[in-house]
């Protein structure tokens, strides 16, 4: 993840009327966090407040960044996953170079590792820029604790819903991935982007996008290698809850790394990501 400056920016709540509901109904939400949480652009995230990050890898090298959707389930792009490739996905994770990440507000608990049961790419990705999403099955069920709860998913695909998406100006992102130093990240950061219009992105950038697609980043702010997988989101507040929800998916962008990213809209693959939790479930 490529950052410049130093510049503080908290991402404002955004208000929606009318009910919410998420794929896992005990998400994560600022009342259950006991904190607002603030995004810093070009800085480490705060400890505890993105308790949904997977960290993928493969006998401890990073492979790619994901979220927990569900306490069995984690949420990654279809191009993380090469062939014949033992994937691991750690939860609870901050900082790679030590056992027990603190901070100010005290100390998490140890990261877990979890074996992967089954990988769920979509049936019709055959390119990154189509169909990048992915399902991972955990053959363990998660137990939450306070670094470690997953992020919420509307289950809302009207297109009503969908000009909601269109008319958010800044999203999130956060990743372990390629920073200005010429390395990946051994701490976790998190950054602020703006959404970019599908004919800007198109005219101004060459990327071919569609409903399926979110396009958005800035010059000094954006995802980059290893971000792979990870996830673009923003806080939504009803009933004076914060729910911490996942939109995107960090899927390709220019290279180098330049400012703009193309991320799969998770809100086309709702339908898509019930069905294949659903079968996988029944064949458990």
């Amino acid at each position: 993840m490529k950052y410049a400056g130093t510049l503080i920016l908290v991402l404002a709540a955004c208000h929606v009327d009318g009910s919410l509901r998420f794929l896992e109904d005990h998400c994560s939400s600022n009342l259950r966090l006991h904190s607002k949480l603030h995004l810093i652009g070009g800085d480490d995230a705060e400890l505890f407040s993105t308790p949904w990050m997977a960290y993928l890898h493969r006998n401890g090298n990073f492979i790619c960044g994901g979220t927990l959707i569900t306490y069995r389930f984690v949420l990654t792009a279809a191009h993380c996953r090469k062939l014949d490739e033992q994937i691991v996905v750690r939860l609870g994770e901050y900082d790679v170079d030590t056992q027990i990440d603190c901070r100010d507000r005290g100390c998490a608990l140890p990261f877990e590792d979890h074996e992967v049961e089954s990988f769920y790419s979509h049936p019709s990705y055959t390119t990154i820029k189509h169909f990048d999403i992915a399902l991972v099955k955990l053959k363990t069920r998660v137990v939450e604790q306070n670094n470690i709860t997953p992020i919420c998913l509307l289950l809302d695909t009207t297109d009503t819903w969908q000009r909601y998406v269109d008319s958010i100006q800044q999203f999130s992102v956060a990743g372990w991935g390629w920073t200005e130093a010429g390395s990946f990240s051994h701490v976790l950061k998190t950054a602020n982007v703006t959404q970019v219009d599908q004919f800007t992105c198109l005219a101004d950038f060459g990327f071919e996008v569609d409903q399926s697609h979110i396009c958005a980043g800035d010059p000094a702010r954006h995802t980059c290698y290893g971000d792979s997988g990870g996830p673009l989101f923003a806080t939504i507040s009803q009933d004076l809850v914060d729910y911490n929800v996942q939109f995107g998916i960090v899927s390709y962008g220019e290279n180098p790394c330049q400012g703009v990213g193309v991320f799969t809209n998770v809100k086309s693959y709702i339908p898509w990501i019930e069905h294949t939790i659903n079968r996988a479930n029944t064949v458990a």
